[in-house]
C-alpha cells in the first residue's frame, strides 16, 4: 500500500533556503499551478482529518487521492496511506463522492516549485487566497531519510504540522 512520508516546513528567507538547498546537490525541477477540492466526512477541517478524498486539477489532467488518517510524530512527520488514481470527469466525481456521504470542506489553488535530492522530493508552495500561505514539503521513502534533509536545511526553516491548515477564526 502507497504512503506518504512527509514533514511541513515554514521559512522566513525562501533564497537562504535555496542557497542550502543547492548545497546539498538540490536538483530544480518544475513549477506548476494546482487546483484541489478536499472532501472529508462529519464535517472535520483539513487540520484534524481522519480520511478525506482530494480531486486535484493539474494541467487538465485529474485525480482523485484518498489520505488515511494522519499520524503526526513528535517531529511533526506525517505518515498515512495515499492513494491515487486518474479520473477523466471530475464534476460525475464529485457527486459520487458526495452521495457516498463526503462533504466538500475546502478548494485550495496553489503554486508548486519541485525540487529533488536523490529521493527526496521538496516542494515550495504557495497556497493562494485571502491570506497567503507559504510551506516547504519534504517527502520520502523514509521518516529518517525526510529528517536528515531537514537537518541539513537547519535553522532556515522549522517544522509545522498541520494546524497550519486549522480555520482561523473569522473577524
Amino acid at each position: 500500500m502507497d504512503r506518504e512520508i512527509e514533514i511541513k516546513l515554514t521559512y522566513k528567507n525562501k533564497e537562504k533556503v535555496l542557497e542550502k538547498l543547492k548545497k546539498i546537490s538540490g536538483e530544480f525541477k518544475e513549477k506548476y499551478v494546482l487546483e484541489d477540492i478536499y472532501f472529508t466526512r462529519n464535517n472535520e477541517t483539513l487540520s484534524n482529518p481522519n480520511e478525506l478524498l482530494r480531486i486535484r486539477s493539474k494541467n487538465n489532467k485529474y485525480e482523485l487521492t484518498f489520505k488515511g488518517k494522519n499520524k503526526e510524530n513528535k517531529d511533526k512527520i506525517l505518515n498515512r496511506i495515499e492513494l491515487n488514481v486518474g479520473i477523466s470527469d471530475p464534476k460525475n466525481m464529485i457527486q459520487i463522492i458526495e452521495s457516498l456521504g463526503f462533504n466538500e470542506i475546502s478548494r485550495k489553488k496553489s503554486e508548486r516549485e519541485i525540487w529533488t535530492i536523490e529521493e527526496i522530493e521538496l516542494v515550495f508552495m504557495k497556497f493562494l487566497g485571502k491570506e497567503i500561505v507559504e510551506l516547504l514539503e519534504v517527502e520520502g521513502p523514509s521518516e529518517k531519510s525526510v529528517m536528515d534533509i531537514v537537518s541539513k536545511l537547519g535553522d532556515s526553516v522549522q517544522p509545522v504540522g498541520e494546524e497550519v491548515f486549522k480555520d482561523k477564526p473569522k473577524p
